[in-house]
């Protein structure tokens, strides 16, 4: 249920849309009130975000180097054999720059104030 609420002339109307809520034209919330900062809520939640995604890039390059160890060991010759040896061996590198990049990204969101 809405109500509208009689002003004094010479102020501002004011409108509640909804029973208990805080009408419109009021001043908001202050965003550092007696209750704490949400901004603090938001940086670990965004902290914790970052820290999850980069634990689950450390399980999907781990699974992608178990793989990769697999196929090496495979029984194979010829020039396909080492064509695909090759390959899997200059994979090995982006994985460990990709692994090197979310560590970096998950220090500089911890070290953050």
């Amino acid at each position: 249920m809405s109500t509208t609420r009689r002003s004094i002339p010479g102020t501002m109307r004011t409108y509640a849309p909804f029973a208990g809520s805080r009408p419109f034209g009021q001043m908001p919330k202050p965003m550092f009130a007696d209750d704490g900062c949400r901004c603090h809520e938001a940086v670990q939640a965004s902290r914790e975000r970052i820290d999850a995604a980069a634990q689950g890039t450390v399980r999907v390059t781990g699974a992608a180097r178990t793989a990769l160890a697999s196929c090496a060991s495979l029984d194979w010759e010829g020039n396909a054999a080492n064509l695909f040896r090759d390959r899997l061996t200059s994979l090995r590198p982006p994985l460990d720059a990709h692994d090197d990049e979310a560590a970096t990204v998950t220090r500089m969101a911890v070290m953050s104030p």
